[in-house]
């Protein structure tokens, strides 16, 4: 009798060269051990015809009072099977003196430890030996199981290879998942430290910590214990790790990043397709990446700029390779389909094209704008986009690059006079230095500041400052408070100095605030990165001097000096430099650096007191005055104590590494032939990758030079080997074996007819993979297209061992099927398709699932009449589906058709809905099926032009009636819909639409109407109103249109009138009091507060002039030096007061106050009023010169409480103390209230307080 495939193997079975993570066949036990009690087997043991009694006799039992009771006790029994060397070899073995030297020994010290009974016997033919253990417990018998097992088995350690980014998942919160799976297998578990360069922090964002899953290697960790323990823990370990395995991220930079938002509009395709999630960087965060962001300089280096860069697609391996793919399509797509044009836009205007304002352009015309980067100073924009939607693109950009107003400040020219780079730069430090520019945007809402960067600057030789805002006013007047700050600094109290960078860091803080305090001259550093040696210096106090012209030149000339002399000599005083040089091996320079450069920025510290240069490194900064280093040394420039620490710091690592290299140094080669190169390395490098990852080695292919005088011999490769050096040995071992499986390479072809492919390759490849698997061959089927190959050949590549078997088990497999496997070919009618499949496939899924038969549609015949449908299975299976196929058909072929002429083709349009979308919703609302195909001509319409109203239903005869009345059902509500108008006054719109429409639309949703003020998107295009005539004489601004069923439409009107009632109230105001009372508008808006609107008759026009009265004399008192004053007596002052003149303007002006109800309005008429009093009681404005501003902190107190209670006590309107040096004080009330006020400011000594 022919063995079969199966026999076949399990007598001739070869190892894979390169087992995967998966595979533990290497480490299956050796013994079985199984336990069950006697009376749980199948055997009654109490059955008379199983064990009927013997006929023997049986001894007499003794009678009488001193008899014994016979007690059944039950029998556990266990067996225990080892091979016989092993047993041999463990008795032998034994090293401790209490343990059994023999097999009767053994079984005299386990029968009485557990009580039990134990046997053996020995199979010749397997030279297995099995123990028989019986007792009178389950836990006896275990227990002595267990003794057996432990002493006879063989303690085994084995190497299992797991990904790097699973070790702190394996190991868990503070070792608890390892400790769990050592204490629940009895076995121990070894996990390689994590090496140093992982220990250190990482640099990038949280949202950018994820990496590529590619860039993940395999670490190798032990276990250690019995072979039964080894493969529960080795199972354990496998499902903890299954987690990251089936994780698969990939980043990928190959699209340029000016496509993203066209890519972006897809994303959310490709990920329901794939089950994937992709992360596309907004175009706002790539700019900022791109050191395009407006402000400080940026860190970041460029390998991390690329990587932040990125698309991520994170996902199942297969499904992320596959979203990858159809990007690029996406991408390859956008590239032969866009266009782009090209237009010069001023640079101060590309900042109106991003942001909302790039995305809205998108969205409306489907391009996008691509800038230049802010600090190339080329103006020229791209628009991309499809070439019909460019021109409407260019339109829309040239709108909104003119929606702002943009200012300038030239900082070059505000003087008038000519002035240096370095001035620019140093006066826009300053200005960027507190936050001066942002205070200044803050006080003008909507305005925006924008300095340039340094790149910019330095190509352009400009230092220009944008400032944007919608309101042009209001970016006039931050121009004209950046000039009044610049013109404060003339170009001669600016000036640098040259000091070395390492020492800036010493002159900030104290030294650097104290010249500023005393000299009023500020220290400009250059940011630490630059690494630029020159300071500026700027002095602040020019308005102060009093003088102008050359003489202010000259005295300020004089003080700047002074302040070179002054930071020279604390730079000298901090100067404490030193330079060493180390000498390290260059091969070690990349274990200092580490990844990212994150070592060296670890040892050099978040201060940089020190500069450290690599001989294979050119210079970091711009001083070429740096000496040349050979490749094997690392200067170290900075301050001693600083230098002697990182120097000790490298000596630790490059000694650290070296060791490293001495234990993972290990070299081999192995000389094989070139023709064996391709197989080894694998497809796309996979066997290698493999190989290098589940190992820890570096493989380095060198393929030889053919030979021209030694064409005939073959040509040789060398592959090179560095690891450690037990894995370097276990990788040669496997190289080996794989170049002597290659070298028995054979291949085979059967003729197997086509119609049995699909069966034997199976769903998805299942049974040839696991052929290929079993056997380690390929199997090739030959492809449709392939005119080459004969259409029925199979072949199968690999080992002969291996060929053999795998072409033994295909050929029993193709008998299977021609039993089994039977096939019909049946035309149906393209037609009906889609009924066949039904909703989601579910109606071609029952038929598959009741006939048990495989159904396939001929796809090369989709598109035409006919189309072919494929049934397999036994004879029976194909006879049911046919029988269910063609009763569907038979159902399609008895259709009705139904004319409806009763409804008006002013409804047609409505019916069809935007794109049909209304005619497939009531198609599927009558229960019709959904995809486009298949109600595709079941509803017909006259075309435009044709008198004809006529619409022809076509489909089954419960479907087309269903249809007809959902039709007409929507018909009748669109014929009870109308549209009435109502004039409400344009000041509650806005209150009766609410913030962001949330009033409209709850109203919309109550009375179920559509409502449209004037300015909405459909407010034109309703019908034509019932009641327009009531409202011909009402300003067209104050319409508001109701569509809707008429009670839903008389409702919403009747609600809208109740909200709308306006309530109105009128006083009269002195027009010499507006402009006190309005506060530049800030009091109108308060107002609002109350819900109600203010019209002002004639308001008063404003005049330039304040029309306070100054103080006569703003010197300070002379101090009182005379002894026989007292120290209660009154203080030195000087004391003025004058009378505030309101006007000569007796004319008033009518206020009107409009709101919703009674109390909004006299609320904000109590606000008015009493805004007016208080006008009228600030008739005096008194001004208080006091020696000196020692007082000053008393009288403000804690967050202005002082002022806040002499206020309150004295009545006064307004206390205000001078922000100068000027100690004055200004009172502005009635006179005796500003008298009251400043008598309790001079009882106030430095000592106490108000």
């Amino acid at each position: 009798m022919p063995l079969t495939a199966a026999q076949i193997q399990s007598l001739h079975d070869s190892p894979d060269p390169f087992p995967s993570l998966g595979d533990d066949s290497s480490s299956k036990p050796a013994a079985a051990a199984t336990t069950k009690p006697m009376q749980k087997e199948n055997v009654d043991l109490n059955s008379e015809s199983a064990f009927p009694s013997l006929p023997t006799a049986t001894p007499k039992q003794p009678s009488g009072a001193w008899a014994k009771p016979v007690i059944q006790r039950s029998i556990y029994q266990s067996t225990y099977t080892i091979p016989q060397s092993q047993l041999l070899n463990a008795i032998s073995n034994q090293k401790s003196r209490q343990s059994p030297k023999t097999i009767s020994e053994l079984f005299k010290r386990v029968s009485s430890a557990f009580n039990v009974n134990v046997d053996s016997s020995t199979t010749s033919q397997t030279k297995q030996t099995t123990f028989f253990v019986k007792g009178q417990s389950q836990k006896s018998v275990n227990e002595a199981i267990a003794y057996l097992t432990s002493t006879l088995s063989t303690r085994i350690t084995i190497t299992v290879e797991i990904p790097n980014s699973s070790r702190a998942l394996l190991i868990g919160p503070k070792g608890s998942t390892l400790k769990s799976i050592t204490d629940s297998t009895k076995t121990r578990i070894q996990v390689p430290p994590k090496p140093a360069s992982e220990s250190l922090p990482k640099t990038s964002n949280s949202e950018d910590s994820d990496q590529d899953s590619e860039d993940d290697y395999s670490i190798p960790i032990t276990i250690e214990g019995l072979e039964d323990s080894i493969q529960l823990a080795q199972e354990k370990v496998y499902d903890i790790i299954s987690q990251v395995i089936k994780s698969y991220t990939k980043r990928f930079t190959s699209i340029p990043s000016s496509f993203y938002p066209l890519i972006a509009l897809k994303s959310a395709q490709i990920e329901q397709q794939y089950a994937v999630t992709i992360t596309i960087p907004s175009q706002a965060r790539l700019r900022a990446i791109a050191h395009q962001a407006i402000g400080e300089e940026s860190d970041i280096n460029e390998n991390e700029r690329i990587k932040q860069s990125a698309i991520v697609i994170k996902g199942e391996k297969s499904a992320v390779k596959a979203a990858i793919q159809s990007v690029e399509r996406v991408y390859n797509d956008c590239q032969r389909t866009t266009k782009t044009i090209s237009i010069p836009i001023p640079k101060r205007q590309h900042r109106t094209l991003v942001g909302v304002i790039g995305d809205e352009i998108l969205e409306k015309t489907q391009c996008i704008v691509e800038l230049p980067a802010a600090d190339d100073i080329s103006e020229t924009c791209t628009i991309r986009g499809p070439q019909l939607k460019l021109p409407a693109a260019l339109q829309l950009v040239m709108e909104k690059a003119s929606t702002l107003a943009v200012e300038i400040v030239d900082l070059l020219s505000v003087h008038r006079v000519k002035t240096d780079l370095n001035y620019g730069v140093n006066v826009l430090r300053y200005l960027l230095r507190g936050g001066k520019l942002n205070k200044i945007a803050d006080a003008y809402p909507g305005a925006k500041i924008y300095p340039p960067r340094s790149a910019y600057i330095e190509k352009s030789q400009t230092v220009i400052i944008d400032i944007v805002s919608s309101d042009s006013s209001a970016a006039i007047s931050a121009r004209e408070q950046v000039e009044k700050l610049v013109f404060t600094i003339p170009p001669s109290a600016v000036t640098s100095v040259e000091i070395d960078h390492l020492l800036h860091r010493h002159l900030f803080g104290k030294q650097a605030r104290q010249l500023e305090d005393t000299k009023k001259i500020t220290l400009m550093f250059p940011h630490e990165s630059e690494q630029h040696d020159e300071v500026g210096l700027i002095y602040t106090g020019a308005s102060e001097l009093g003088l102008d012209g050359k003489a202010l030149d000259n005295k300020i000339g004089e003080i700047v000096q002074h302040g070179v002399n002054t930071v020279l000599d604390l730079a000298k005083a901090a100067s404490n430099i030193t330079i060493q040089i180390v000498k390290v091996d260059p091969k070690f320079h990349k274990s200092i650096v580490g990844p990212g450069g994150t070592t060296l920025n670890a040892i050099i510290g978040e201060d940089k007191l020190v500069d450290v240069q690599l001989g294979t490194s050119k210079p970091t900064n711009r001083n070429n005055s740096k000496k040349e280093i050979n490749e094997d040394e690392i200067s170290v420039r900075g301050q001693k104590e600083e230098v002697d620490r990182v120097v000790g710091e490298l000596n630790r690592i490059a000694d650290e590494a070296e060791n490293h290299h001495i234990v993972y140094g290990h070299e081999t080669e192995i000389s094989i032939n070139s023709q064996y190169v391709p197989h080894i390395v694998g497809k796309n490098g996979s066997s290698i990758t493999k190989l290098r990852e589940s190992l820890g080695v570096q493989i380095d292919i060198t393929q030889r030079q053919p030979n021209d005088n030694l064409k005939k011999s073959p040509q040789k490769a060398t592959i090179k080997l560095v690891g450690r050096k037990e894995n370097v040995e276990e990788a040669t071992r496997r190289l080996n074996g794989l170049v002597e499986q290659l070298a028995d390479q054979t291949a085979e072809k059967l003729t197997i007819a086509r119609q049995y492919h699909a069966s034997l390759i199976g769903t998805g490849g299942k049974y040839a993979t696991r052929l290929e698997d079993k056997h380690g061959v390929k199997i090739t089927f030959p492809k449709s297209s392939n005119e080459e190959e004969p259409s029925d050949i199979v072949t199968v590549k690999g080992g002969k061992k291996g060929v053999a078997q795998a072409k033994a088990e295909l050929l029993e497999a193709l008998e299977f099927e021609k039993e089994n496997n039977n096939t019909l070919n049946i035309s149906i009618p393209s037609s009906s398709i889609a009924r066949i499949v039904g909703k989601g496939g579910q109606q071609i899924n029952e038929i598959k699932e009741s006939s048990g038969a495989q159904i396939d549609f001929d796809r090369s015949t989709e598109s035409q009449q006919k189309v072919t449908i494929n049934l397999r299975g036994t004879k029976k299976a194909i006879q049911v589906a046919k029988s269910d196929i063609l009763a569907i058909i038979d159902e399609l072929n008895a259709q009705q058709i139904i004319n409806i002429t009763d409804i008006d083709g002013k409804y047609h349009k409505s019916i069809i809905g935007q794109g049909g979308s209304k005619l497939r919703e009531l198609i599927e609302k009558a229960g019709g099926p959904a995809d486009n195909q298949s109600q595709s001509g079941m509803v017909q319409f006259p075309k435009p032009n044709s008198e004809s109203q006529t619409i022809v239903i076509k489909a089954e005869k419960s479907l087309a009636g269903a249809i007809e009345t959902e039709i007409r059902g929507f018909v009748a509500d669109l014929s009870d819909r109308k549209t009435y108008v109502i004039s409400i006054p344009t000041a509650l719109h806005g209150d009766l639409i609410g913030r962001g429409g949330t009033k409209l639309m709850a109203m919309q949703r109550e009375y179920n109407v559509s409502i449209h003020f004037p300015g909405s998107r459909d407010y034109n295009n309703m019908d034509a109103p019932v009641n327009v005539d009531e409202l011909a004489a009402v300003d067209p601004a104050t319409i508001v249109k109701v569509t809707g069923k008429t009670t839903c439409v008389e409702a919403a009107i009747e609600d809208l009138k109740k909200k709308s009632t306006v309530v109105s109230k009128t006083i009269n105001v002195p027009n010499k009091h507006y402009h006190s009372m309005s506060e530049n508008g800030r009091f109108f808006r308060g107002l609002r507060s109350y819900g109600v609107t203010v019209d002002v008759s004639s308001p008063p026009a404003k005049t330039n002039s304040s029309g306070l009265p100054e103080p006569s004399d703003l010197t300070p008192p002379e101090p009182v030096s005379r002894v026989d004053v007292d120290e209660e007596d009154e203080i030195a002052h000087k004391w003025e007061s004058y009378e505030l003149q309101s006007g000569d303007d007796d004319s008033q002006s009518e206020w009107k106050i409009n709101g919703k109800d009674d109390q909004s309005v006299n609320r904000a008429v109590k606000a008015i009023e009493n805004a007016l009093d208080r006008v009228k009681r600030s008739e005096y404005i008194g001004y208080l010169v006091l020696q000196n501003r020692s007082t000053f902190p008393r009288i403000v107190g804690s967050k202005g409480s002082g002022i806040e209670r002499i206020k309150n006590d004295s009545g006064v309107q307004s206390l205000t103390v001078s922000k100068s040096e000027l100690p004055l004080i200004t009172f502005i009330g009635s006179k005796d209230a500003i008298e009251y006020a400043k008598e309790s400011v001079l009882n106030i000594r430095p000592g106490n307080s108000y």
